[in-house]
């Protein structure tokens, strides 16, 4: 093992734990500052405190657990995060540079094959004219709102859905309120994610100034508390997070745990919805038509498609379609093999 990456694990551990320490010692703080309020516990000293620290985190703990198996939030806030996000909706620059003039070359290919054969080639034209629109769209608000009313149009026109993706289920008040929730959640972290890197650093100067700088008079403890502590940990802290992003590159195991969390890593996404299944199902669609003229057995595109009528059905807003996404996976995935 190299020395670098030796000291990234490490790295990785100490961040790991801190998770769990800084919580444990928060709590046990906590412990001690409240225990003389506890009955019984008040009159244990050292141990009284340790112990309603103890119950504190542990307390904290059950309440992750609940957060993660029982209440399931996680799901929401992914689902707030993602439509959110603009590039779930509109094409980003690589579908533009390379799976738009791959599809579309697709498209036209199969539909003068169909033309040839005398195979109605209508569904192949429409999906033209669809890739078309999709590509002109820009990460905008109109944009956003024009990829949901194309997507609209042509699953009138070629339904690929039963009804619109929005309007497919129906959503328990529970789930609403969940989501809801994690939309205000969501936008407070926003702001906090731009102010509280400078609020902390701001208070960390005005409370150490005279104990880094017990020479400073009241006059001139603002200035040292700015710009001799507040701004050279801004600046710390921006380096350590270049360091990490760039360097240490830790992020990439957070982001398998991100996916594994991430309910449309289970489901179809808005973009999938608007984009991706729709080519497919066309493309599919009219490979069956042609090997059925043909004489060519067909027994894996009618898997295919059968597979993406039950994908479209399942939503990321009811828990247990989770469920049934990986259990559809799994029984579909042998016709990706040979035998």
């Amino acid at each position: 093992m190299s020395m670098k990456k030796w000291l990234m694990k490490q790295y990785w551990r100490v961040s790991e734990i801190r998770i769990l320490t800084s919580l444990a010692m928060g709590m046990l703080v906590i412990g001690g500052l409240y225990v003389d309020f506890v009955p019984i516990l008040g009159d244990w000293g050292l141990w009284g405190a340790l112990t309603l620290g103890v119950m504190l985190f542990a307390a904290f703990l059950f309440l992750g657990w609940i957060y993660d198996t029982r209440i399931r939030m996680w799901s929401q806030k992914n689902q707030a995060i993602i439509e959110r996000s603009a590039y779930y909706y509109v094409p980003m620059i690589s579908t533009i540079a390379f799976e738009y003039p791959v599809l579309r070359t697709i498209v036209e290919t199969l539909s003068k094959v169909c033309s040839k054969e005398g195979i109605n080639n209508q569904q192949l034209e429409d999906l033209a004219i669809y890739l078309n629109k999709y590509k002109e769209l820009d990460p905008s608000r109109e944009g956003i709102k024009s990829t949901i009313k194309i997507s609209e149009e042509f699953n009138k026109l070629h339904p690929f859905t039963p009804t619109h993706p929005s309007k497919a289920k129906s959503v328990s008040i529970f789930t609403r309120l969940k989501i809801a929730w994690e939309v205000q959640v969501l936008r407070l972290t926003w702001i906090q994610g731009l102010t509280g890197l400078f609020q902390d650093v701001l208070v960390f100067g005005v409370f150490y100034v005279f104990i880094i700088y017990p020479f400073a008079t009241e006059e001139s403890a603002l200035w040292y508390a700015t710009f001799g502590i507040s701004l050279p940990l801004l600046v710390a802290f921006i380096t350590l997070g270049w360091v990490y992003d760039k360097k240490l590159r830790i992020w990439s195991v957070d982001s398998a745990v991100r996916v594994e969390r991430n309910p449309y890593s289970y489901v179809a996404e808005p973009a999938q919805l608007s984009f991706t299944i729709p080519f497919f199902y066309a493309l599919f669609s009219n490979v069956y038509n042609i090997q059925t003229k043909l004489g060519i057995d067909s027994e894996s595109v009618r898997n295919i498609i059968h597979f993406l009528d039950n994908y479209v059905k399942l939503t990321s807003s009811k828990d247990q379609d989770l469920g049934a996404a990986r259990d559809l996976r799994d029984s579909h995935g042998t016709i990706f093999m040979e035998e």
